[in-house]
Protein backbone atom coordinates (compact mmCIF):
# COMPACT_ATOMS: atom_id res chain seq x y z
CA UNK A 1 0.00 0.00 0.00
CA UNK A 2 2.87 2.38 0.74
CA UNK A 3 4.14 1.92 -2.83
CA UNK A 4 0.65 2.45 -4.25
CA UNK A 5 0.12 5.67 -2.31
CA UNK A 6 3.75 6.71 -2.84
CA UNK A 7 4.42 7.06 0.88
CA UNK A 8 7.93 6.54 2.35
CA UNK A 9 8.14 3.78 4.92
CA UNK A 10 10.97 2.88 7.31
CA UNK A 11 11.50 -0.73 8.37
CA UNK A 12 13.65 -1.09 11.47
CA UNK A 13 13.10 -4.80 12.23
CA UNK A 14 12.32 -6.37 8.85
CA UNK A 15 14.73 -9.19 7.93
CA UNK A 16 12.90 -10.84 5.02
CA UNK A 17 14.83 -11.02 1.75
CA UNK A 18 11.72 -10.21 -0.27
CA UNK A 19 11.82 -6.60 0.96
CA UNK A 20 15.02 -6.14 -1.04
CA UNK A 21 12.96 -6.17 -4.25
CA UNK A 22 12.83 -2.47 -5.12
CA UNK A 23 10.47 -3.16 -8.03
CA UNK A 24 7.77 -4.09 -5.52
CA UNK A 25 8.78 -2.10 -2.44
CA UNK A 26 9.49 1.16 -4.22
CA UNK A 27 9.40 3.44 -1.18
CA UNK A 28 10.82 1.17 1.54
CA UNK A 29 13.95 2.18 3.44
CA UNK A 30 15.50 -0.29 5.87
CA UNK A 31 17.45 0.77 8.94
CA UNK A 32 17.44 -2.72 10.47
CA UNK A 33 20.87 -4.03 11.40
CA UNK A 34 20.59 -7.03 9.15
CA UNK A 35 18.45 -8.71 6.55
CA UNK A 36 18.54 -12.21 5.14
CA UNK A 37 20.18 -10.79 2.04
CA UNK A 38 22.92 -8.94 3.92
CA UNK A 39 23.89 -11.78 6.26
CA UNK A 40 23.80 -14.27 3.38
CA UNK A 41 26.17 -12.04 1.42
CA UNK A 42 28.42 -11.74 4.48
CA UNK A 43 28.50 -15.53 4.87
CA UNK A 44 29.42 -16.02 1.21
CA UNK A 45 32.11 -13.32 1.41
CA UNK A 46 33.66 -14.99 4.47
CA UNK A 47 33.77 -18.36 2.72
CA UNK A 48 35.38 -17.01 -0.43
CA UNK A 49 37.93 -15.09 1.64
CA UNK A 50 39.00 -18.37 3.25
CA UNK A 51 38.79 -20.33 -0.01
CA UNK A 52 35.84 -22.44 1.14
CA UNK A 53 34.25 -23.14 -2.24
CA UNK A 54 31.95 -26.04 -1.36
CA UNK A 55 29.33 -26.39 1.35
CA UNK A 56 26.26 -28.34 2.38
CA UNK A 57 23.15 -26.81 3.90
CA UNK A 58 21.12 -28.60 6.56
CA UNK A 59 17.72 -27.26 7.55
CA UNK A 60 14.32 -28.23 8.86
CA UNK A 61 11.26 -28.33 6.63
CA UNK A 62 9.26 -25.12 6.92
CA UNK A 63 8.46 -21.76 5.32
CA UNK A 64 10.93 -19.77 7.44
CA UNK A 65 13.77 -22.16 6.64
CA UNK A 66 12.95 -22.13 2.94
CA UNK A 67 13.27 -18.34 2.82
CA UNK A 68 16.64 -18.50 4.58
CA UNK A 69 17.86 -21.25 2.25
CA UNK A 70 16.78 -19.38 -0.88
CA UNK A 71 18.59 -16.23 0.21
CA UNK A 72 21.77 -18.07 1.21
CA UNK A 73 21.91 -20.22 -1.93
CA UNK A 74 21.55 -17.14 -4.11
CA UNK A 75 24.46 -15.45 -2.31
CA UNK A 76 26.68 -18.55 -2.43
CA UNK A 77 26.10 -19.19 -6.12
CA UNK A 78 26.73 -15.54 -6.99
CA UNK A 79 30.27 -16.01 -5.63
CA UNK A 80 30.87 -19.35 -7.30
CA UNK A 81 30.40 -21.52 -4.21
CA UNK A 82 29.10 -25.02 -4.94
CA UNK A 83 26.28 -26.39 -2.81
CA UNK A 84 27.09 -30.08 -2.55
CA UNK A 85 23.99 -31.07 -0.59
CA UNK A 86 20.79 -29.55 0.72
CA UNK A 87 19.51 -31.82 3.48
CA UNK A 88 16.17 -31.18 5.19
CA UNK A 89 14.38 -32.95 8.02
CA UNK A 90 11.16 -32.70 10.00
CA UNK A 91 11.21 -30.21 12.87
CA UNK A 92 10.04 -32.92 15.27
CA UNK A 93 13.09 -35.10 14.54
CA UNK A 94 15.43 -36.12 17.34
CA UNK A 95 19.20 -36.43 17.13
CA UNK A 96 18.88 -40.20 16.88
CA UNK A 97 16.35 -39.80 14.05
CA UNK A 98 18.89 -37.80 12.03
CA UNK A 99 21.40 -40.62 12.44
CA UNK A 100 18.96 -43.48 11.81
CA UNK A 101 17.47 -41.82 8.70
CA UNK A 102 20.89 -41.49 7.09
CA UNK A 103 20.92 -37.70 7.13
CA UNK A 104 24.19 -37.47 9.05
CA UNK A 105 25.86 -40.07 6.83
CA UNK A 106 24.83 -38.11 3.74
CA UNK A 107 26.44 -34.99 5.18
CA UNK A 108 29.52 -36.89 6.32
CA UNK A 109 30.10 -38.44 2.89
CA UNK A 110 29.58 -35.24 0.87
CA UNK A 111 30.61 -32.32 3.05
CA UNK A 112 33.43 -30.70 4.92
CA UNK A 113 31.76 -27.31 5.34
CA UNK A 114 28.24 -27.43 6.78
CA UNK A 115 25.84 -24.50 7.19
CA UNK A 116 22.88 -25.15 9.52
CA UNK A 117 19.77 -23.02 8.90
CA UNK A 118 16.86 -23.66 11.21
CA UNK A 119 13.55 -21.86 11.75
CA UNK A 120 13.76 -22.57 15.48
CA UNK A 121 17.46 -21.92 15.78
CA UNK A 122 18.32 -22.83 19.36
CA UNK A 123 16.18 -25.95 19.79
CA UNK A 124 17.13 -27.48 16.45
CA UNK A 125 20.75 -26.43 16.80
CA UNK A 126 20.89 -28.51 19.97
CA UNK A 127 19.33 -31.48 18.16
CA UNK A 128 21.78 -31.15 15.27
CA UNK A 129 24.77 -30.73 17.60
CA UNK A 130 23.82 -33.93 19.44
CA UNK A 131 23.44 -35.69 16.11
CA UNK A 132 26.97 -34.68 15.06
CA UNK A 133 28.27 -36.22 18.27
CA UNK A 134 26.36 -39.46 17.69
CA UNK A 135 27.65 -39.58 14.10
CA UNK A 136 31.21 -38.77 15.24
CA UNK A 137 31.39 -35.66 13.06
CA UNK A 138 33.88 -33.71 15.15
CA UNK A 139 34.76 -30.06 14.67
CA UNK A 140 38.31 -31.04 13.78
CA UNK A 141 37.04 -32.79 10.63
CA UNK A 142 34.19 -30.46 9.69
CA UNK A 143 33.67 -26.69 9.59
CA UNK A 144 30.30 -25.52 10.92
CA UNK A 145 29.27 -22.01 9.86
CA UNK A 146 26.19 -20.46 11.50
CA UNK A 147 24.72 -17.24 10.09
CA UNK A 148 23.08 -15.78 13.21
CA UNK A 149 19.88 -14.33 11.86
CA UNK A 150 18.02 -12.01 14.22
CA UNK A 151 14.43 -13.16 14.30
CA UNK A 152 11.42 -12.34 16.41
CA UNK A 153 8.59 -14.80 16.07
CA UNK A 154 6.70 -17.15 18.36
CA UNK A 155 8.78 -20.15 17.34
CA UNK A 156 12.19 -18.70 18.03
CA UNK A 157 13.55 -16.94 21.13
CA UNK A 158 15.51 -13.77 20.35
CA UNK A 159 19.28 -13.91 20.20
CA UNK A 160 20.98 -12.08 23.04
CA UNK A 161 23.47 -9.26 22.59
CA UNK A 162 26.55 -8.07 24.42
CA UNK A 163 28.86 -9.92 26.76
CA UNK A 164 25.93 -11.69 28.41
CA UNK A 165 25.44 -13.50 25.11
CA UNK A 166 28.83 -15.16 25.18
CA UNK A 167 27.91 -17.86 27.70
CA UNK A 168 24.70 -18.66 25.82
CA UNK A 169 26.48 -18.85 22.48
CA UNK A 170 29.13 -21.18 23.91
CA UNK A 171 26.40 -23.49 25.16
CA UNK A 172 24.40 -23.46 21.93
CA UNK A 173 27.19 -23.30 19.33
CA UNK A 174 30.49 -24.61 20.76
CA UNK A 175 33.47 -24.75 18.38
CA UNK A 176 31.62 -23.20 15.46
CA UNK A 177 31.98 -20.07 13.35
CA UNK A 178 29.26 -17.46 13.85
CA UNK A 179 28.53 -14.82 11.23
CA UNK A 180 26.98 -11.97 13.18
CA UNK A 181 26.74 -8.22 13.49
CA UNK A 182 30.11 -6.78 14.51
CA UNK A 183 28.58 -5.36 17.71
CA UNK A 184 26.85 -8.62 18.57
CA UNK A 185 29.04 -9.76 21.45
CA UNK A 186 30.16 -6.39 22.78
CA UNK A 187 28.48 -4.02 25.24
CA UNK A 188 29.69 -0.96 23.31
CA UNK A 189 26.43 -0.42 21.41
CA UNK A 190 24.33 -0.80 24.55
CA UNK A 191 26.50 1.64 26.51
CA UNK A 192 26.47 4.25 23.75
CA UNK A 193 22.71 4.00 23.34
CA UNK A 194 21.98 4.34 27.07
CA UNK A 195 24.35 7.32 27.27
CA UNK A 196 22.08 9.24 24.89
CA UNK A 197 19.27 9.10 27.46
CA UNK A 198 21.48 9.24 30.53
CA UNK A 199 20.28 12.69 31.58
CA UNK A 200 16.64 11.67 31.94
CA UNK A 201 17.30 8.29 33.61
CA UNK A 202 13.96 7.20 32.18
CA UNK A 203 14.84 4.37 29.87
CA UNK A 204 14.78 0.62 30.25
CA UNK A 205 16.47 -1.48 27.60
CA UNK A 206 15.69 -5.14 27.10
CA UNK A 207 19.01 -6.37 25.72
CA UNK A 208 17.22 -9.04 23.72
CA UNK A 209 15.76 -6.25 21.60
CA UNK A 210 18.76 -3.92 21.59
CA UNK A 211 19.28 -3.81 17.82
CA UNK A 212 15.59 -3.07 17.29
CA UNK A 213 15.59 -0.25 19.86
CA UNK A 214 18.64 1.32 18.24
CA UNK A 215 17.30 0.89 14.70
CA UNK A 216 13.97 2.49 15.71
CA UNK A 217 15.73 5.45 17.31
CA UNK A 218 17.98 5.88 14.27
CA UNK A 219 14.95 5.65 11.96
CA UNK A 220 13.45 8.72 13.62
CA UNK A 221 16.76 10.57 13.31
CA UNK A 222 17.20 9.65 9.65
CA UNK A 223 13.60 10.52 8.81
CA UNK A 224 13.93 13.93 10.45
CA UNK A 225 17.15 14.77 8.61
CA UNK A 226 15.86 13.49 5.28
CA UNK A 227 12.60 15.40 5.67
CA UNK A 228 14.54 18.57 6.36
CA UNK A 229 16.61 18.08 3.22
CA UNK A 230 13.56 17.13 1.17
CA UNK A 231 11.71 20.29 2.19
CA UNK A 232 14.77 22.42 1.52
CA UNK A 233 15.17 21.01 -1.99
CA UNK A 234 11.51 21.08 -3.01
CA UNK A 235 9.83 23.90 -1.09
CA UNK A 236 10.82 27.41 -0.19
CA UNK A 237 9.03 27.27 3.15
CA UNK A 238 6.62 25.18 5.21
CA UNK A 239 3.67 27.20 3.88
CA UNK A 240 4.41 26.01 0.35
CA UNK A 241 4.67 22.44 1.63
CA UNK A 242 1.31 22.74 3.38
CA UNK A 243 -0.20 24.17 0.22
CA UNK A 244 0.82 21.02 -1.61
CA UNK A 245 -1.18 18.89 0.81
CA UNK A 246 1.78 18.26 3.15
CA UNK A 247 2.72 15.17 1.17
CA UNK A 248 6.18 13.69 0.75
CA UNK A 249 6.91 11.95 -2.53
CA UNK A 250 7.89 8.45 -1.41
CA UNK A 251 9.85 7.54 -4.53
CA UNK A 252 11.82 10.78 -4.41
CA UNK A 253 12.51 10.10 -0.74
CA UNK A 254 13.74 6.60 -1.63
CA UNK A 255 16.02 7.85 -4.42
CA UNK A 256 17.38 10.60 -2.20
CA UNK A 257 18.34 8.07 0.49
CA UNK A 258 20.55 5.98 -1.81
CA UNK A 259 24.18 6.63 -0.98
CA UNK A 260 23.39 9.07 1.82
CA UNK A 261 25.25 8.85 5.14
CA UNK A 262 23.92 9.78 8.57
CA UNK A 263 25.36 9.77 12.07
CA UNK A 264 24.24 6.71 14.02
CA UNK A 265 24.58 5.64 17.64
CA UNK A 266 27.94 3.93 17.11
CA UNK A 267 29.00 4.90 13.61
CA UNK A 268 27.64 6.30 10.37
CA UNK A 269 24.58 4.85 8.64
CA UNK A 270 24.96 4.54 4.88
CA UNK A 271 22.19 3.40 2.55
CA UNK A 272 23.15 1.11 -0.33
CA UNK A 273 21.64 1.17 -3.82
CA UNK A 274 18.57 -0.63 -2.49
CA UNK A 275 18.01 1.95 0.28
CA UNK A 276 19.10 -0.60 2.89
CA UNK A 277 21.47 0.04 5.75
CA UNK A 278 25.00 -1.17 5.00
CA UNK A 279 25.89 -3.30 8.02
CA UNK A 280 29.26 -4.52 9.23
CA UNK A 281 29.44 -8.25 9.93
CA UNK A 282 32.18 -10.28 11.59
CA UNK A 283 33.05 -13.95 11.85
CA UNK A 284 33.40 -15.16 15.44
CA UNK A 285 34.97 -18.49 16.32
CA UNK A 286 33.26 -19.84 19.44
CA UNK A 287 35.96 -21.49 21.51
CA UNK A 288 34.35 -23.32 24.41
CA UNK A 289 37.62 -23.30 26.34
CA UNK A 290 38.07 -19.53 26.40
CA UNK A 291 36.22 -16.79 28.27
CA UNK A 292 36.02 -14.41 25.32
Amino acid sequence: MASYWNIPIFAYTATSAEFSDSKIYKTLLRTSFQSLSSISDATAAFMIHHNLTKASIVANIGTDSFEKISSLEKALRSRGITITRRVMFEESSSAQDLVDNGIMNELKDNSRVIIPLFSSTRDLSSVFRNATQLAEMSNSDFVYINPLIVSRNSAEPPIFYGKLAQKTIKTDYPNTIQIYNSYGFSDDLLNEFIAIFDKTKRIYIDEQDLFNYVALYESYCVFAKMSQKYLHLNYKNTTAFAGNGSRIDGKSFYNMAIGMTFSGVMDNITFDNGAERMTSFSAFYVDGNRDQ
